[in-house]
């Protein structure tokens, strides 16, 4: 679930390296490869959007269109899996339909005292908008990164060259957090984000007995986004990423994932 929201503008050149990696971090005291996973949700999203007055670039990415209308469903497993062989985009007349594709994990991990939050959005199909995304992670406000979250967009373009793009604008709210990125305009065979933190808690002599992430992404649906409008939010919670009304219609919405854990730290 969606809402209004208010924030600020800052502008970042984009920096990208052409080696494939890459696992989380053993990032202090935390184990990646021996951690415990508390709990995850997994959402499969099927979102169809119909354009008109398109103007495409050489890549076939949108540059120019006036958006129509724009839903997201969630869909099965199966019928995820078997989306590969649909086709993606039908041009007609005056309009153009395109459907994509994405698979959204959220995760909870414990390892040596150490509480990770992750969300992680896999692109089965790629969209023809390609401006700013916004990843978030919305968590109780008894808890804080325990250092600057980390995020990254790992993506393989159609000749097989392999990418990590480690830019990430990121925010950080009382009970949230989020990164903002440019999404790769190359062809692509795959495309994936990720967007992680460990957890402290606010009060370091208090006792938490239960956590819960709500893992978030917001999609930029209109070829106008700029990185001031994908940075114009908050994330509030349960209620994950929550755009300003005046950007708000540039963006799908989903329902958050969700995971949650009772236990005493």
């Amino acid at each position: 679930m969606k809402k209004s929201g208010f924030f600020i503008l800052v502008v970042i050149m984009l920096f990208a390296v052409p080696i494939f990696v890459k696992a989380e971090k053993n990032d202090g005291k935390f184990d990646n490869k021996n951690a415990i996973l508390l709990g995850e949700e997994q959402k499969y999203l099927k979102t169809v959007n119909v354009y008109e007055n398109v103007i495409k670039d050489e890549n076939g990415n949108i540059v120019s269109a006036d958006l129509l209308t724009s839903d997201t469903y969630e869909i099965t497993k199966e019928d995820w899996e078997e989306a590969k062989d649909d086709e993606k985009i039908i041009t007609r007349s005056t309009t153009t339909i395109e459907t994509s594709y994405k698979l959204m994990t959220t995760s909870l991990y414990y390892n040596n005292g150490t509480y990770r939050y992750k969300n992680q959005l896999n692109w089965l199909s790629f969209p023809s908008v390609r401006a700013f995304d916004v990843i978030g992670i919305g968590h109780y406000n008894n808890i804080t990164p325990s250092s600057t979250p980390t995020c990254y967009v790992e993506y393989v373009t159609a000749s097989g060259a392999h990418y990590t793009n480690t830019w990430c604008y990121k925010k950080s709210f009382s009970s949230g957090e989020s990164g903002t990125f440019p999404l790769p305009a190359q062809n692509l065979q795959s495309l994936s984000i990720m967007f992680y933190f460990d957890a402290a808690k606010v009060n370091p002599n208090g006792t938490i007995y239960s956590q819960c992430a709500y893992g978030d992404y917001a999609h930029g649906i209109n070829s106008s986004v700029t990185l001031s409008d994908a940075t114009n939010h908050v994330v509030n919670g349960s209620l994950g990423i929550v755009h300003d009304s005046s950007v708000y219609f540039k963006f799908d919405t989903i329902n958050e994932g969700v995971v949650f854990w009772n236990g005493t730290w």
